[in-house]
């Protein structure tokens, strides 16, 4: 499976409490965008574009995403942030 990519990092979702988790470490979900946490018995989504995390993030949703700077040739999976946020208008 093809890891992915950072593109962009959503600035209009704050995850004011991280999960430590790692996303790499996290058991494969349904599709390669999903992954379960046994720790909480979550499903975590990956989030790549600023239209996902603020859906997923709006949905309630465990969310995984880019953290700020990392430059998007580097696997986007090498440094997340991972939790639930909420949408900063």
């Amino acid at each position: 499976m093809k890891k992915p990519r950072a593109h962009i990092v959503c600035t209009a979702v704050h995850i004011a409490s991280p999960c430590p988790k790692k996303w790499e470490k996290l058991t494969p979900g349904q599709d390669e965008k999903q992954r379960f946490c046994s720790s909480c018995g979550e499903t975590v989504h990956l989030c790549l574009t600023e239209t996902e995390s603020i859906e997923n993030t709006r949905l309630g949703r465990c969310v995984a995403i880019p953290k700020a700077g990392f430059p998007p040739e580097i696997p986007a999976w090498m440094n997340m942030t991972i939790g639930r946020g909420r949408v900063e208008e």
